[in-house]
Order: C-alpha cells, then sequence, then structure tokens
C-alpha cells in the first residue's frame, strides 16, 4: 500500500485505499464526500469532518478529520483499524488476495461465509426471486461447494482475479450482508409465507336508527334534527354492510 504524508501524518488517499483492497469507491464532488464500499459495509467519508458513516447509520467520530486537498480524501494510517477493524499490515494488493474457504451451512435461514486472505469486497450483481449471482473483489482455486439448506446449486467461475457465485435457491429468500474479519457473511432466509385471511361470516345485522316519526331528537342551531343525520349514517352503514356480504 502506497502512504503519503498529509498534514504532517502518514495517510492513504481513499482510492488508493480501494484499489489495494478490491474495494469499489466514489467521490460526490459537489457534497466532497467519498463512498467506500467495503467488507460488506457502505462507508461514508466527508473532506474534513471527523464522522465517518456506516451504513446510512450513526458511524465513528474521529479524533482528528479526514483530509482533502481538493482532489483526493486523506486517512490516517493510524485510523484504519479503528475505521476498519484493520491493521495497515493486513491492506494487501487486490491481486494478492485469495478466497480461502467459502462455507455454506445452515436450513433457514442458510448462511454463506467468504473467507480471504485480505478485506474483500462483495456485491450482489443479479437477483431474481429465486436466484442471486454475488462478485467476490478476489480470485479463488476452489472449483466446487456443496449446496444445502435453501441453496438447491452452486457454481464458482473465475475470471481476472475476482470470483462469481451463482446460487440458486428451492424457494423464495431475502438476502443480508454483512462484513466479517477478512470475509463476508451472507445470510440467506426464506420469505414468510403470505397468510391467506380466514373467510368471514356472513351475518344478519339490523341497524336501529334511533329516533324518528314524531321524535326528531335533538335539534341544532341551524335545525338539523338528530333523527335525519341518524337514519342519514344508518343508510350509508347498510350500504357498506351490504357491500361486505351481510343482510341487513
Amino acid at each position: 500500500m502506497n502512504t503519503v504524508t498529509y498534514d504532517g501524518k502518514e495517510s492513504v488517499t481513499l482510492a488508493e485505499f480501494a484499489a489495494k483492497t478490491g474495494s469499489r469507491h466514489a467521490w460526490v464532488a459537489e457534497k466532497k464526500k467519498g463512498v467506500l464500499v467495503y467488507a460488506g459495509h457502505t462507508y461514508v467519508f466527508t473532506a474534513s469532518n471527523r464522522t465517518v458513516v456506516i451504513d446510512n447509520q450513526a458511524g465513528i467520530h474521529l479524533p482528528e478529520p479526514i483530509g482533502w486537498d481538493g482532489v483526493n480524501l486523506y486517512i490516517p494510517v493510524g485510523m484504519l483499524d479503528r475505521i476498519f477493524s484493520i491493521s495497515p499490515s493486513q491492506l494487501k494488493p487486490s491481486e494478492d488476495i485469495k478466497i480461502e474457504k467459502i462455507i455454506l451451512s445452515g436450513a433457514d435461514p442458510t448462511i454463506l461465509k467468504i473467507l480471504a486472505s485480505g478485506g474483500i469486497a462483495c456485491d450482489v450483481i443479479e437477483r431474481s426471486a429465486t436466484s442471486v449471482t454475488l462478485k467476490v473483489g478476489a480470485g479463488s482455486n476452489l472449483n466446487e461447494i456443496s449446496p444445502t439448506g435453501l441453496v438447491s446449486s452452486v457454481t464458482l467461475k473465475n475470471q481476472n482475479n475476482k470470483t462469481t457465485i451463482d446460487l440458486k435457491f428451492s424457494k423464495e429468500v431475502t438476502i443480508a450482508s454483512k462484513g466479517i474479519p477478512n470475509g463476508v457473511q451472507v445470510t440467506f432466509t426464506s420469505k414468510a409465507r403470505v397468510t391467506q385471511p380466514v373467510a368471514k361470516r356472513k351475518l344478519v345485522i339490523v341497524i336501529d336508527p334511533g329516533h324518528g316519526g314524531k321524535d326528531p331528537g335533538a335539534i341544532g342551531r341551524k335545525g338539523t334534527k338528530e333523527k335525519v343525520l341518524a337514519l342519514d349514517t344508518s343508510l350509508r352503514l347498510k350500504k357498506l354492510l351490504q357491500a361486505q356480504g351481510h343482510t341487513v
């Protein structure tokens, strides 16, 4: 990892960190923000700001602001462990990072763990109701994983130091991912079954509006009689109940 001295401190640019870890990053110039997707999490850095936002939630408050020279964002090397839970010695060029083990376990939920020799990024590049394709920013010598739980088949492809994992499921699933030390954990959970509404009984309902005839009920300031409002409300209620199949 190439470091530079910025404001008297050994630092690494956000772009350099992304390149060496195989992560994705983007720079939002008008907001002076840098976005990094690393190990299953999204980090937002703001120029000259001390707070790093993680997954759109309150994140880490640093003792010093993120450096910015008008072109690059600078992260002090001493802050890497605090932000990413990794030390500088763990950072390796993306071409040196290899997937060491892929573990698929559990029934429902089914958990996929991808463990590598360094920090990795894992992105969903295709998704349907019963399948998903994951792209991992690291190469692999693994050729086969046995399906289990909700996963009915798994296919691995290695190309250009990237690993693509195609998974098919026996039923519709939801997907959640999170970063773990030197890896990513992806959890697949079957969607909750939609409970069919219980058929309602058809009822015979009697509505008694009250008052009527010679009894006007209460009379308002403008002469409105309670019996008129009661009858009107009852007729409206009758229509609503009949629309639901009841006898009124």
